[in-house]
């Protein structure tokens, strides 16, 4: 016996409140959330050495009268909850109770509050959690909160804080953010007695977005709505090409409660697929809304995480809802070159993308022919009889610049054509319709025991998009066929890098991203490479027939596949306009 003992209520105290409460910008959350759920439309804060000598915020929310002030800074006391069962359908933040006495427990609080049209109000002062004074005084309507030295009584936890500067840059970032999800609130932020920021009641949310988070050059933003059953997404997404190298401006909420960048984030990525490459991450504000009780919001003490009990459900609608209101504003942006081709129906758009492209396609034998061959060229022709671009050069045998009018337009050669490839192996795919084209000889490849099991893992698939390989003995198998018009696949390297590309997709989330990414490697290596030899017809039919693809602007991997430029813009380079 001894060795286990009761801890001291004042250190239970301090531990439960270290859980809350780590730094400035934990207390900064607490006390908005508290006069949010409170019902204030008008919020100042007021920082003063980045928080840590002082932090005050103030509201014009409902208030509380003299007894729920004093409780509100006992611990285990709150308002939104009084049975178990309320914690599946909680709404609110958390007005007042829980976090006021964890703050408490660990700074010196100055509390006063009043009810709206009440005879007077209440000032309460209190230091490492224990009430000091309770004091009547002048009526007022709303609550003001001054926290003053934090962990006063905890020199430990004082050494872990940041400098001033790091701590209130973490403040303005939790109040940014905050802000978003109230639009309808004005909030004003002060710094060291000045005011830094203004946020008017009412504004729209992309403007208090570009307000609050300035970026360089601006963000094109696109409202999105979208639902599925219980589940509601709302808010904006970025253009893919102004993106960012981190997931700093992936911003989602859940139920108006902002949470971590994590597996929604991710879920917001692979809804960018195809238009962003590889470590680009696009700019985003999302609202999720989803009932309670299929969303846990207790999992962290500071509720800036959550846990779905349908979580693949949230991910997948959230990835779809993303793609589709890209693919909706890449339709709309088709316009944009409205006046330099024609689009073409759906039935001739399918008719070219059913048809291989030539095995020497950018080699010696040009495209246009190969269209001609196949008596196709007189309804390719038709749709391009208005579109007359110009070849002017190639620029460092990668790109191609052709002229249309007073527009200039630079393609890059190999995403042009990788597009291309792509989408031909996607429909063949989705119309299980893919043709191979079978080696002179087939080709032994010798394996390792893991690169078997990938071949096994993947059989079906390979065969589905025309790849054929069999299985040849311990640990060798014969690579006998390649897709239709993808002859470039049918060597002993391509296939040893392709499996190598596979064995690092196997800690991908699904089959679908698995799948989808092999595609992309298959159409990459098939395509023309950037320094390969091309002539004025070929580059010329692969820009007409790259304005017909799915996406004529970013390739498979998400890089941008043409740039154009109008004559203002060229005027502007040289200062004339």
């Amino acid at each position: 016996m001894g060795k286990v003992r009761f801890l001291d209520p004042s250190v239970v105290e301090k531990i439960a409140a270290g859980e809350i409460v780590d730094r400035p910008a934990s207390i900064v959350k607490e006390l908005i959330e508290n006069a949010l759920d409170a019902g204030s439309d008008r919020i100042d804060i007021e920082l003063y050495g980045g928080g840590l000598e002082q932090i005050l915020v103030s509201d014009n929310g409902c208030g509380m009268d003299e007894g729920d002030a004093a409780l509100a800074l006992q611990r285990h006391s709150t308002s939104k909850i009084s049975s178990f069962e309320d914690l599946e359908e909680i709404q609110t933040y958390g007005f007042r109770g829980e976090a006021l006495s964890s703050i408490a427990a660990v700074s010196r609080i100055e509390l006063m509050t009043g009810e709206k049209g009440g005879h007077r109000g209440t000032r309460i002062l209190c230091e490492g959690g224990e009430i000091q004074k309770i004091i009547s005084a002048a009526p007022q309507d709303g609550t003001r909160v001054v926290v003053r030295d934090l962990f006063f009584n905890l020199p430990a936890r004082k050494k872990f804080v940041k400098s001033p500067q790091t701590e209130e840059a973490a403040s303005l970032d939790l109040v940014s953010k905050l802000a978003l999800v109230r639009c309808p609130i004005r909030f004003q932020l002060k710094k060291n007695g000045k005011i830094y920021e203004t946020l008017a009641a009412g504004e729209p949310l992309q403007q208090r977005f570009l307000k609050l988070f300035p970026q360089s050059p601006d963000f094109q933003l696109f409202p999105i709505e979208a639902s599925q059953g219980y589940l509601r997404l709302s808010g904006l997404i970025g253009a893919p090409l102004f993106s960012k190298s981190n997931r700093n401006l992936i911003l989602i909420y859940v139920n108006s409660r902002f949470i971590k960048p994590g597996v929604l984030s991710h879920a917001v990525v692979d809804g960018y697929s195809g238009y962003l490459e590889a470590g680009k991450f696009p700019a985003a504000v999302l609202f999720l809304e989803i009932p309670g009780k299929w969303v846990d919001v207790n999992v962290h003490p500071a509720k800036t995480e959550v846990r779905f009990s349908n979580a693949k459900e949230v991910y997948g609608f959230i990835e779809k809802s993303v793609a589709l209101k890209l693919r909706e504003v890449q339709e709309g942006t088709r316009a944009h070159f409205q006046s330099y081709s024609i689009i073409p129906s759906q039935s001739s758009f399918e008719m070219m993308q059913h048809s291989a492209y030539p095995s020497n396609f950018g080699t010696t034998v040009p495209a246009l022919t190969w269209f001609e061959e196949k008596g196709e060229y007189q309804s390719h022709k038709a749709l391009t009889d208005s579109f007359h671009p110009k070849f002017l050069s190639f620029v460092a045998r990668t790109y191609g610049l052709f002229q249309e009018g007073e527009t200039l337009f630079l393609m890059d050669q190999h995403g042009a054509h990788e597009r291309l490839n792509f989408d031909l192996l996607e429909c063949r795919l989705r119309e299980s319709s893919c043709p191979s084209q079978e080696l002179l000889s087939p080709i032994p490849v010798q394996l390792s025991a893991h690169q078997a099991g990938l071949i096994h893992r993947h059989q079906v698939f390979f065969h589905s998009v025309g790849l054929e390989v069999e299985s040849f003995g311990q640990g060798t198998v014969l690579l006998r066929a390649v897709p239709l018009g993808l002859e470039k696949l049918g060597s002993k390297k391509f296939f040893l890098s392709f499996l190598e590309k596979v064995e690092n997709l196997e800690d991908s989330k699904d089959e679908k991203s698995i799948r989808k990414k092999i595609l992309m490697m298959i159409a990459c290596r098939a395509s023309i490479q950037a320094g390969d030899e091309v002539s004025p017809q070929e580059i010329t039919s692969l820009f007409e027939r790259l304005l017909k693809s799915s996406n004529p602007y970013f390739c498979p991997h998400g890089r941008p596949i043409l740039v154009k430029f109008t004559l203002d813009e060229v005027h502007k380079l040289f200062r004339r306009k």
